[in-house]
């Protein structure tokens, strides 16, 4: 409260009379507004707004990393050196920088509660118990209680929709309620917060005994347990009501958004159910083939897929499955349907990640389809794909050695190499690009632009800090891997970057080789069979011979089926055709393996 009474005394003073101001306040409950990229970027900010011509030691730095530089986990080395240098500028006016709750995160003395604090919060618990916060109706009390604790019990501050369905609430309660907990919470842009770090620490420090008395594992249960009812009733096929091909990268929701309820949940409840102990005999329960799990996995597995694509979380979605088979598969003598289920959906979403990410209705299209016959999901759901698709033929049976397909270049690659810790994979590509990609999953996660011509070859340095990248540009660049953000430009060649004298010939390969790459001990080259690969998308004419069907509804592109100029079936790289043949709503495909695809079609004239 001092902090702000100064802030506000010096906002009112005159311009003339006062130097310029750049303020902010931490806040320890929420990841946002705790940490020292947030101090800097926020100061920096209102720097900005008040002297707008110190924006020239930000621009080439934006101009090179995007919003990235804003973002990324390093972004405080580079804001920082940036707001130096806005500090020594000459024509700098003076300001004052005003900073609170920096002793949030410090100092063991100041992390006690102030004297007789835990005593207030003890005596606004015991006016919520004996009904004196809030309405004096039946079961009030227990309202504020289940907020608190889903406040409390939370991976990310809640909005009041989210924590509506957490809290088991009635739909026109939980802003009321909030308020009500005012000594706790706070409403900040429809998002529910904890007003201070110390009402955090009592609520931890007291859940059994003022908000749970069967404790915090019984509170993890319900969140996950409410979270898939809520799950179950709103999820739908197509909830957006889109088409069948790629979304806008800016699409908007709609404005009564059906997924605000459980944007948290579709996200977080196998973090809450996994945070129970593997003996739990409540976490056991739900892993039964008669458990809330397998129930909700069974029946609407696809439809969250959709919802996790239209939110941006699709790679959520595959770690949520991963941490529960692990837990399944930690169990002895676990042979659930569940066990079966959950390994076959985990192959699922990992090889149809880059197609569900663009275009979500394709879940029930191009990954049903291009699916193993023999795959569980495949059979459980085949009767949800899309409804023009009435048979195919000419699928594999099994799930094969090729793991998944990492989308996204607009040009041939042309070399690839892992991180040491394997945990990252770098592209470059004719595209003049380089992309990062987060081999768990196969997310993207940064596109590295700068070259000016095609990129040849990418190298990780031995503490995988750093990614060399040489181009026909004549330039080596060397970037920052847990940003992207660019660290130099090796200028001098006068022509193509490239290697040195050949020492050896290696014979045995039966076609082209594209890319190389040593071993981690550097003694080594290993031959490996397609267990991951990363194409580019090519002119439609390049994988079709350029033949065009001869039909007035289906066309089909490189990696697209058309009906009538709309997408209507995505095409992955090993089905992708050298040659069509159309008649009616019968569609053939030949392929480079020698393989046929069959398909028929049922569009409604």
């Amino acid at each position: 409260m001092l902090m702000i009474g100064l802030i506000r005394q010096l906002s009112d003073q005159p311009v003339a009379l006062s130097p310029a101001l750049s303020f902010f306040f931490c806040q320890g409950t929420d990841t946002k507004f705790n940490n020292a990229t947030a101090v800097l970027r926020s100061l920096i900010w209102l720097l900005l707004l008040q002297q707008p011509y110190l924006i020239s030691h930000l621009l080439q730095k934006h101009k090179e990393s995007g919003r990235e530089l804003f973002e990324d986990e390093n972004a405080f080395y580079a804001l920082s050196e940036a707001f130096r240098n806005m500090l020594k500028d000459p024509q700098l006016s003076p300001v004052y920088l005003a900073v609170d709750a920096l002793d949030e995160d410090a100092l063991v003395a100041v992390k006690k509660f102030p004297p007789g604090l835990s005593r207030v919060y003890g005596r606004i618990m015991d006016m919520i118990d004996g009904g004196g916060v809030g309405d004096p109706q039946v079961g009030y009390p227990q309202y504020c209680k289940n907020v608190l604790a889903a406040a409390t019990l939370a991976l990310r501050p809640l909005t009041l929709p989210e924590l509506g369905v957490l809290a088991d609430l009635p739909p026109d309660m939980p802003r009321t309620i909030v308020e009500d907990c005012g000594s706790f919470l706070t409403i900040k842009e429809e998002t529910v917060y904890l007003i201070h770090q110390s009402a955090k620490d009592y609520l931890d420090g007291n859940y059994t005994s003022k908000l749970q008395p069967a404790g915090v594992a019984q509170g993890h249960a319900d969140i996950s347990r409410r979270s898939i009812d809520a799950m179950a009733s709103i999820l739908r096929h197509n909830i957006y009501d889109l088409d069948f091909g790629f979304i806008s990268k800016d699409m908007s929701p709609p404005r009564l958004d059906p997924l605000a309820p459980i944007r948290y949940s579709c996200v977080f409840w196998a973090d809450h159910l996994c945070s129970l102990n593997s003996d739990d005999s409540r976490f056991l329960g739900e892993l039964t083939d008669d458990g809330k799990v397998f129930g909700f996995l069974k029946e609407y597995f696809l439809r969250w897929l959709e919802g996790l694509s239209l939110i941006g979380r699709l790679s959520s979605g595959l770690l949520s499955i991963r941490k529960i088979l692990h837990a399944a598969q930690s169990q002895p003598d676990f042979n659930s349907h569940l066990l079966e289920l959950l390994v076959d959906a985990e192959k699922f979403v990992f090889s149809h990640r880059s197609i569900i990410e663009r275009a979500p209705l394709q879940a029930y299209g191009s990954a049903l389809v291009f699916s193993p016959t023999l795959s569980e999901i495949r059979k459980r759901y085949w009767e949800e794909r899309l409804s023009f698709i009435a048979m195919t033929a000419g699928i594999r049976d099994h799930w094969g050695a090729h793991r998944a397909t990492l989308e996204g270049h607009g040009h041939p690659v042309t070399a690839v190499a892992f991180s040491p810790d394997g945990k990252t994979l770098a592209s470059a590509s004719n595209d003049k690009t380089v992309r990062l990609w987060e081999v768990a999953t196969g997310a993207p996660r940064a596109t590295l632009e700068g070259h000016g011509d095609p990129v040849s070859a990418v190298a990780f340095s031995p503490d995988g800090k750093t990614l060399a990248s040489a181009s026909n540009d004549n330039t080596v660049r060397l970037w920052e891997v847990a940003t992207g953000t660019p660290r130099a430009t090796l200028e001098g060649h006068g022509g193509w970057v490239a290697t040195g004298a050949p020492r050896a010939t290696l014979e045995g390969h039966g076609g082209s080789v594209s890319a190389v790459a040593f071993s981690r001990n550097g003694q080594c080259l290993e031959t490996i069979r397609g267990l991951l690969s990363i194409t580019g998308n090519s002119d439609a004419s390049s994988s079709s011979g350029g033949q065009k069907p001869a039909s007035s509804f289906l066309f089909v592109g490189d990696d697209w089926v058309t009906r009538n100029g709309k997408w209507v079936l995505w095409l992955p790289t090993d089905y992708r055709a050298t040659c069509v043949a159309v008649h009616g709503q019968t569609l053939i495909l030949g392929h480079a393996s020698g393989q046929v695809t069959f398909f028929r079609f049922a569009f409604a004239e």
